[in-house]
């Protein structure tokens, strides 16, 4: 096992320890108003989960925050839709929405049983597409086909015992082809599920992050759909 495997668990968020249960809970949701550009709109200072009202589409999601009681501490995480995308020096994270060609989400398991997008810490050096790349590889044994950026989340951690006290999480949509499984790293399954099933399977569905997250993927892929035209 590598130094960076070793150590990759250090100063994460939720989503960066893969949703370890027991250890959080969502104390308040306060999404400004958004509008996702597949149409779910997140009502202003919503408690819980934030509303999710009908389809209003058209346009683009302003930044929306949730406040996460975390390992002792409370850190703030803010969805930065496109074209804003963060300094590389700080992401810490890159995760892949990943389709495969019969539009099946993959998902990766770890030993604790949470179930979450495959990705991780990005390698000095790396940019975030070679990071996801990289990723795919070791966690889903899957290749990378293609992908686009869909935004990210800054962290506000102000208790942060080490690093920054303030980073990014990349999120990424992806096409993939799959390899034979094998269990490797901190990855022991890999699961595929459809779309209408992807927040009830993710450990961190409830978060409205993961809805956009799926709301963007699912619009890149229709938009790939239609430049591919019909098959031969």
């Amino acid at each position: 096992m590598s130094a960076r495997r070793q150590t990759r668990g250090a100063g994460r968020t939720r989503h960066q320890d893969h949703g370890r249960a027991g250890t959080i809970g969502c104390i308040e949701w306060a999404f400004s108003t958004a509008v996702d550009r597949a149409g779910i709109r997140v009502g202003a200072g919503a408690a819980g989960r934030g509303a999710v009202g009908g389809e209003v589409g058209g346009a683009v999601p302003e930044s929306g925050s949730e406040r996460i009681a975390w390992d002792g501490r409370v850190v703030t995480a803010t969805w930065l839709a496109p074209p804003f995308r963060p300094p590389r020096q700080l992401v810490t994270q890159v995760l892949g929405l990943c389709f495969t060609a019969d539009g099946r989400i993959v998902l990766v398991a770890t030993a604790d049983g949470s179930r979450t997008l495959p990705g991780g810490p990005p390698e000095p050096g790396e940019t975030l597409e070679a990071a996801l790349d990289r990723e795919l590889r070791e966690e889903a044994c899957a290749r990378l086909v293609a992908c686009a950026y869909l935004g990210s989340q800054r962290v506000e951690d102000p208790a942060r015992p080490d690093g920054p006290a303030r980073y990014y999480q990349a999120r990424f949509w992806a096409r993939v082809e799959l390899h034979p499984f094998e269990a490797r790293y901190e990855t022991v399954a890999r699961q595929l599920v459809d779309p209408a099933a992807f927040l009830d399977t993710l450990t961190w569905g409830r978060d409205a992050s993961a809805r956009i997250i799926l709301a963007e993927g699912r619009r890149h892929e229709r938009l790939v759909a239609v430049q591919s035209g019909p098959a031969d």
